[in-house]
């Protein structure tokens, strides 16, 4: 709701329309700006699990499977920003961690020029003060380069948020 009061975001909400409306009416929410998408109605539909499995094949993914995988909904909105119909993917909230990362792991590249994937969090305190805590859930004892890899890409969001970062 305040991602679309404040002009900050587009939010692309993934499930049943229904639930999502009765949710929101639930929470007061008004869902003006909001687009819903139930992966199963959705028209690329057929584009996307075709996406997912010429990236998956080789990992021994199936068409029927990529097929059925693609209305999982952390694969559906991985590949919503893999073809571009999303800037950005927030999951977790009901799922367990590796069930949300690992699908984003296997439908988005890494960035060219990094080695690995990394986490990040971002903390506001009630002053306003923003923290960027990096790394705190994939990579598992990181050489001194990776940590100086993370670092360095850490800080590059920080500056996305008009924060300097001190590292």
């Amino acid at each position: 709701q305040i991602l679309v009061e404040e002009g900050i975001a587009h939010p692309v909400l993934i499930g049943c329309a229904e639930t999502i409306r009765a949710t929101a009416e639930e929470l007061h929410l008004d869902l003006d700006g909001v687009r819903i998408v139930e992966p199963a109605r959705f028209p690329r539909l057929q584009a996307y699990a075709e996406e997912l499995y010429r990236l998956r094949h080789r990992k021994g993914v199936t068409r029927r499977e990529a097929a059925e995988l693609i209305l999982d909904h952390n694969i559906f909105g991985s590949m919503m920003v893999h073809l571009d119909d999303a800037d950005a993917l927030i999951g977790g909230l009901t799922t367990h961690y590796p069930d949300t990362i690992r699908p984003a792991l296997q439908v988005l590249a890494v960035r060219p020029g990094l080695r690995h994937v990394s986490g990040l969090y971002v903390l506001i305190t009630r002053r306003g003060d923003m923290y960027f805590l990096a790394d705190t859930t994939v990579n598992i004892e990181p050489s001194a380069e990776d940590l100086a890899e993370i670092a360095i890409v850490a800080a590059e969001t920080a500056h996305r948020f008009d924060v300097e970062p001190r590292v």
